[in-house]
């Protein structure tokens, strides 16, 4: 008798196209993909999903619970930190006693591990003093309740400093503060995170309604205090099971849309490590050779010509812009410029191409 194919219930909060990418490669590998997704997700466009329910974020607690209720998944993937706070806060609430609750309790447990640790995951203070206890390197962390804690805290840790609220994600709710004053505006600003104001400023600019209810409540978030250590930005992913880990990677940020703001890929260049490499983090320099720049926009310059990487652009480095200059020689036909992109699935945005005569070129 065959066995039925393992099912998967995705969970996610944004439109994140990384998200569309994780259901592709879940479906590749065998699964049954099912997700709760807002209005106008690509996941409720593709082929792979089998199917889709809607997600509200006034009331996702119960959209997500009626969703598991239907779907019967095998396990749960929260997509983003926000889904996974609402399936932490589900457990909590399902703690009646008849089947229902049961299966909700069960397969949260399963899917996000002992529900022990679920308090602390929104505690900085609590996931440093955790590392450390297990000897991985963090950072001093210290919570701050007033502004006679951040002076005292100043003192101690020293300056610069960086200053972030639990349970912000993607660089968001972090400030990396220089002076006292600095610190003191800071600790204001991250103290009226989830004001009524920026919660409507949120809604109407970034359409982001998961704002709103934080926003009613006015919750005054918890503020710490993280001694400032220097160094390239990056950031890193790993995925257990059962307290094992199974896979890990790392990436250095080579922009991000604010200082601390979330993490973006350039256009024009995708860093990757060798294909051969035992390595899973580029910073274990060990391992492997340092990451190569693969290209993915071509051209073609003749009329039958068979389209060629760019050249290299003119500019060294990726750029804050994302704007690259190239020099090509025509031959007298138009010029086709072909995207050679594998994973043409999770796109999301534009790339535009602009031709400037020699003559006016920079």
């Amino acid at each position: 008798m065959d066995r039925p194919i393992p099912k998967v219930l995705l969970t996610t909060a944004y439109h994140w196209p990384t998200t569309a990418r994780l259901a592709v490669a879940l479906s590749e590998a065998g699964l049954a993909v099912e997700a709760v997704c807002p209005k106008g997700h690509p996941l409720a466009r593709m082929t792979c999903v089998t199917r889709s329910y809607p997600y509200g974020a006034l009331t996702p607690l119960r959209h997500v619970r009626n969703a598991i209720n239907v779907s019967n998944p095998d396990l749960i993937i929260p997509c983003d930190d926000t889904s996974a706070a609402q399936l932490h806060a589900l457990y909590n609430s399902a703690n009646g006693f008849g089947s229902e609750d049961e299966k909700i309790r069960s397969l949260v447990a399963r899917s996000l591990g002992n529900p022990i640790g679920y308090p602390s995951f929104y505690s900085r203070s609590e996931i440093a003093a955790a590392a450390n206890a297990v000897g991985v390197l963090s950072p001093a962390t210290k919570n701050l309740q007033s502004y006679s804690d951040l002076a005292d805290q100043i003192a101690e840790l020293g300056l610069p400093a960086v200053l972030k609220i639990d349970g912000s994600f993607g660089g968001m709710g972090v400030e990396i503060v220089y002076t006292r004053a600095e610190a003191e505006r800071a600790f204001a600003r991250l103290g009226s995170y989830n004001s009524l104001t920026r919660a409507i400023k949120r809604l109407i600019v970034d359409r982001d309604a998961n704002v709103v209810m934080p926003g009613v409540r006015r919750t005054r978030p918890q503020i710490s205090i993280q001694r400032f250590l220097s160094g390239e930005r990056a950031n890193s992913a790993v995925a257990c099971w059962n307290g094992t880990v199974l896979a890990q990677v790392c990436v250095e940020v080579t922009a991000s849309r604010e200082v601390t703001g979330p993490a973006s890929v350039d256009a024009e260049w995708v860093w990757a490590w060798p294909k051969d490499s035992h390595s899973l983090c580029p910073h274990d320099k060990s391992m492997a050779e340092p990451p190569v720049a693969e290209r993915s926009v071509f051209v073609s310059l003749g009329s039958n010509a068979k389209p060629e990487p760019l050249p290299h652009p003119a500019e060294s480095a990726m750029t804050s812009n994302h704007v690259y200059t190239y020099k090509i020689v025509g031959q007298g036909a138009p010029a086709v410029f072909v995207v050679n992109d594998h994973f043409h699935r999770d796109n999301y945005g534009q790339l535009q191409i602009t031709v400037t005569p020699p003559s006016a070129a920079p």
